[in-house]
């Protein structure tokens, strides 16, 4: 065990913490006192873990933070989160507080447990509120160590994803937030005519013909911009792990489009993109563009 030593308490602060071959890290007093760890990013092999031991206080600034750790949160211990976090190749166990958040996104090879000392600020033990709601993506697990008389009372709306993995058995979520199977896609809002554009996890948008202007854009993660037919103007573009600006899909249709092949006479050629498409029987392929 790695342990950072503080004297009496006094916060210390970290631009960067990161993790590897297997350390296991812990903050301390020489006084006894609680500890303060101030950090902005925490980023590991996925082989590290930080104890998050009793009478700490962790707060971590960036939304992305926890990327390939394993972070416990002991029964008396702090947390303290920004509002909307995600959760990639991370496992979280939490036992003690959880603060500031109101979002948690569990995404590719992440799990999110409960415990019945946990919780989030503000509530008793066993039970935690995400007000904007818990998202569960492929490969994600939100799990609990309760059992049939302690369940985990979660008051926030959960939405699994295909291929999350199924909910424990002894969970259940408060009315009126039930867990949603939403399996089909996410439904776009054209996006926002402002100056500093900011795509939130969750809540992607499109960009539908036209050209947009903005000063700056930040995708978070877990969310992206669909472009159709677009052109995007900006003095700062900015993607975080997990988000995306994409085309995908909303390209011609078959036959369709400046490259489209044509036929004749029972013969064809291949439609044309980046490069001509093939030919037969003398049968040119338009243009590429």
């Amino acid at each position: 065990m790695t342990y950072i030593i503080t004297p009496d308490g006094s916060p210390m602060s970290f631009g960067r913490i990161h993790l590897s071959g297997g350390a296991n890290l812990a903050a301390v007093t020489q006084s006894g006192a609680n500890a303060s760890i101030i950090v902005s990013r925490i980023t590991g092999d996925n082989t590290a873990s930080i104890q998050m031991t009793n009478k700490t206080t962790w707060t971590c600034t960036q939304s992305d933070f926890l990327a390939t750790a394993h972070l416990a949160v002991h029964p008396t211990a702090t947390l303290n989160l920004p509002s909307l976090i995600s959760l990639t190749l991370t496992d979280l166990y939490l036992s003690g507080t959880l603060s500031g958040v109101t979002s948690v996104s569990v995404r590719q090879g992440s799990v999110f447990t409960l415990t019945r000392t946990g919780r989030t600020l503000g509530s008793t033990a066993n039970t935690y509120a995400f007000a904007a709601g818990i998202w569960i993506y492929k490969d994600g697990t939100l799990a609990s160590t309760n059992n049939r008389t302690s369940n985990t009372v979660v008051n926030a709306p959960i939405t699994r994803y295909s291929g999350s993995h199924p909910l424990p058995s002894f969970f259940f979520t408060s009315s009126p937030t039930p867990v949603v199977e939403n399996f089909s896609p996410v439904a776009l809002a054209n996006c926002a005519a402002t100056t500093n554009l900011i795509v939130l996890p969750n809540q992607p948008c499109r960009m539908l013909s036209g050209t947009f202007s903005y000063t700056s854009i930040t995708v978070r993660a877990d969310s992206y911009i669909l472009v159709t037919n677009a052109t995007i103007q900006a003095a700062t573009i900015k993607v975080e792990y997990g988000g995306s600006i994409t085309s995908s899909g909303q390209g011609y249709s078959s036959e369709t489009g400046p490259g489209a092949g044509a036929i004749t006479g029972g013969h064809a050629s291949g439609g044309s993109h980046a490069g001509l498409g093939g030919t037969e029987q003398l049968v040119d392929p338009a243009p590429a563009y």
